[in-house]
Formats: structure tokens, sequence, C-alpha cells
């Protein structure tokens, strides 16, 4: 599902060369996605989706290269990678 006014949206997100990461929440199944920018966009998992007794948050540590989503129970653990050189943006999701 997208937003009502995605292309405004991914308008603002693409007007700037520094913008590397879209994170946004909630969706119930979470996701990701690299754009034809080469921006990533990851979306966090509902909290409401939880089990009882688990949880659905993370913390973001940030690097000259790269941002790591450390995420706990359902939200996944995530690495965010930028190779500025060739322009290559990886990611791993585990």
């Amino acid at each position: 599902m997208l937003l009502w006014n995605y292309d405004q949206v991914m308008d603002l997100i693409q007007r700037y060369d520094c913008v590397k990461v879209c994170l946004s929440g909630h969706n119930h199944q979470g996701g990701y996605s690299v754009d034809s920018r080469g921006v990533h966009h990851r979306v966090l998992n509902a909290a409401l989706e939880c089990p009882p007794g688990t949880n659905a948050f993370g913390y973001i540590d940030v690097y000259d290269n790269m941002l790591s989503l450390v995420g706990t129970d359902r939200v996944k653990s995530t690495g965010f990678c930028f190779d500025f050189e060739t322009n290559i943006y990886k990611t791993s999701i585990h």
C-alpha cells in the first residue's frame, strides 16, 4: 500500500542527493525496497502484530558508509551500505 501523497513524498526524498535511507512505519508485514535513485526504503513492522511477550523496535548505528538498524524480535536487523565511489547501494536483512 502506498501513501495517498506518494508522488509528493518521493519528489521531496529524491530532491536531495544526501538522502540515502528513508525509514517509516508501520506496516503489518514490514518491507524493503531501493528506488530508482538508490535510496533505501525500509518500512518497520507493526508492534500490533507482536505475539505476547515479544517486541518490535530497534536502534540505528550510523557510520560513514552505512547505517545499521539493529532490530529486536519482529524488527529484522538491516544493514544499509553505501559505496559512494561506485554508487552501489547494498543491503542485508537478517
